[in-house]
């Protein structure tokens, strides 16, 4: 998916082997699909979402390519199932540098399609309720507590403890996919 990720270890050998790029970008801090962006989104929409974790996780940075072409196809993340989008938020939130995944995720557009649930006028100011809720109730008080790591003066760790703060995002239910797959 990623040339960081097409790096490899013969262990008969102990050699390494990479015939695109990967080391060269991981010493670069890049996370750059392999070949590309387009096709690679083809073959699987998660990687929209996992680019972002990537880059978050290891301080790297998004290709300008590939960046520009998961920010095109953001929609098409809802194709992808619910139980997968999760498990890549859960990630995200339970990694020390989730603040920096969710400027990423904001910076490509997904919000309004991997998590439906929070209004979207809040999320751009940097607030996080739930849809609907009044400016003092959700549980975030004075917003983004999530992305910061903490919540009413104790640390949230994971997607769980994250989901509670912002008001349910655990629970999937407006999520938008295409039930043919």
């Amino acid at each position: 998916d990623f040339t960081i990720n097409g790096v490899f270890w013969d262990p008969i050998t102990e050699e390494t082997h990479d015939f695109i790029g990967g080391q060269e970008d991981m010493v670069a801090g890049v996370v750059r699909a392999i070949g590309d962006p387009n096709a690679r989104f083809d073959e699987d929409k998660l990687r929209i979402l996992r680019a972002p974790r990537f880059a978050a996780r290891l301080g790297f940075r998004i290709e300008a390519k590939t960046h520009d072409a998961a920010k095109r196809r953001a929609s098409e993340v809802t194709l992808v199932s619910c139980e997968r989008i999760r498990d890549e938020l859960d990630k995200m939130l339970a990694d020390p540098n989730r603040a920096r995944a969710i400027d990423l995720v904001r910076e490509l557009d997904l919000p309004a399609h991997v998590v439906p649930e929070l209004d979207q006028d809040a999320l751009a100011r940097g607030e996080s309720r739930p849809r609907g809720a009044p400016a003092d109730e959700g549980g975030a008080a004075g917003g983004g507590c999530f992305a910061r790591g903490y919540c009413g003066g104790g640390r949230i760790d994971g997607f769980d403890a994250a989901a509670g703060a912002i008001g349910g995002i655990g629970a999937r239910s407006e999520l938008r996919f295409d039930e043919r797959r």
